[in-house]
């Protein structure tokens, strides 16, 4: 229903970022080498995404495509390999700042195959979902408080409200179908580090990482807008 009413302030995001009150962003978009997808679960034969498009009897939708992007391990991996890249670099030089990963999953089963690709790296992970015993979920706030662990797997979780600036980059691993989790999902890593703790302006600069087959481009504009003309503002100011 539509509500009567008048809008009587906005204050944007792009003026939150100029003003420093939230990170700036900044979309990194993998594509990785060719991607071989499997069918109902046939590992003895693996398409490219261009040789299913073109099956004449292709039974499946856009959404199957991306989900079973999004399950692929290859696509995992790239994934988990840049979003170590990117913290990697923004620990260097002897950062003390504690940046951290932030990684969203599809089910807890992704989820626990991601974190075994995090583990093989050597990366400390936790999961973290709803259904997780609440002893369990203490022990893994506990771990990102206290910054025992460098990357947090969620699965419909930490959304609207949770805060720790130290979450810096954002590794998405999920298609989303609708604009709400994603704008959830983006504001965990726009949390602001004070002006006290930070060593470089690149510490209050957010990253995101996911696959270019994930479909994620028109939920990115809204925010790409933001960053224009958040530039625009930091010029004229």
């Amino acid at each position: 229903e539509k509500i009567a009413g008048d809008l009587i302030y906005k204050y944007k995001l792009s003026q939150a970022m100029a003003n420093g009150y939230v990170k700036s962003l900044e979309n990194i978009v993998h594509i990785p080498d060719e991607l071989y997808l499997t069918i109902d679960g046939n590992e003895s034969t693996k398409y490219t995404l261009d040789e299913l498009w073109a099956m004449d009897d292709f039974k499946y939708d856009e959404n199957w495509v991306k989900r079973k992007v999004a399950y692929s391990r290859d696509c995992s991996k790239k994934i988990v390999e840049r979003s170590i890249a990117l913290l990697e670099q923004k620990l260097s030089e002897g950062n003390t700042v504690p940046h951290k990963i932030i990684a969203v999953a599809c089910s807890v089963p992704h989820a626990l195959q991601i974190k075994q690709l995090y583990d093989e790296m050597g990366y400390s992970a936790d999961v973290i979902y709803s259904a997780l015993p609440q002893e369990e979920k203490k022990r893994v706030f506990s771990n990102i408080k206290n910054n025992r662990i460098k990357v947090i797997i969620n699965v419909a979780m930490l959304g609207e409200g949770y805060d720790h600036p130290y979450l810096s980059i954002g590794a998405i691993f999920r298609p989303f179908k609708n604009e709400l989790p994603y704008v959830q999902f983006i504001g965990r890593i726009l949390r602001v580090i004070s002006d006290d703790e930070i060593t470089r302006a690149s510490d209050n600069v957010a990253q995101i990482v996911s696959h270019h087959n994930l479909g994620l481009d028109m939920l990115w504009e809204k925010y790409k807008v933001e960053i224009q003309e958040s530039d625009i503002i930091k010029q004229l100011k």
